[in-house]
């Protein structure tokens, strides 16, 4: 479950990159009066929307670190992965829904991940078959030497 984790994190940060790179660069070109994405976004110059599309991007980074942080840390990987995808999701809207539905799966993946026994040592040991390493005895005075005869 922590590799599923890590594969649709990595997924989801990569797409949400591509989306808040584009709300940034989108932002940033908007003099040429984009209509819908103007609209969407609020002010004329659009600095609103080059400064949300850098944080969506740095959020995004963030959400590649937490999907590496599910192999060794999954608990912690899921409360940064599915608030990443919350931010993500405030900041830009439907450019960053795509990544959003691999985060979330992602932290689901990472939570089950957190309780499986097998994964992090615990859970019943199987019982040895016989008392353990012995050291080989020989006769005599116990100086290591074979016994004579």
């Amino acid at each position: 479950m922590r590799i599923g984790a890590l594969v649709l994190g990595l997924i989801g940060a990569l797409i949400g990159f591509v989306g808040g790179a584009t709300v940034a660069v989108l932002g940033g070109v908007s003099v040429l009066n984009l209509g819908e994405f103007v609209a969407r976004f609020g002010s004329e110059e659009n600095s609103v929307a080059v400064w949300r599309g850098m944080l969506a991007v740095l959020t995004s980074i963030v959400a590649a670190g937490a999907a590496l942080l599910s192999l060794s840390h999954p608990r912690y990987s899921a409360v940064v992965l599915i608030l990443c995808a919350a931010a993500g999701v405030y900041l830009i809207g439907g450019y960053f829904a795509p990544a959003a539905v691999f985060l979330v799966p992602a932290t689901l993946f990472a939570v089950r991940g957190s309780f499986d026994k097998k994964a992090i040592g615990f859970g019943r040991r199987t019982a040895k078959t016989g008392p353990g390493p012995q050291r080989r005895r020989t006769a005599g005075s116990g100086n290591g030497k074979a016994p004579s005869r």
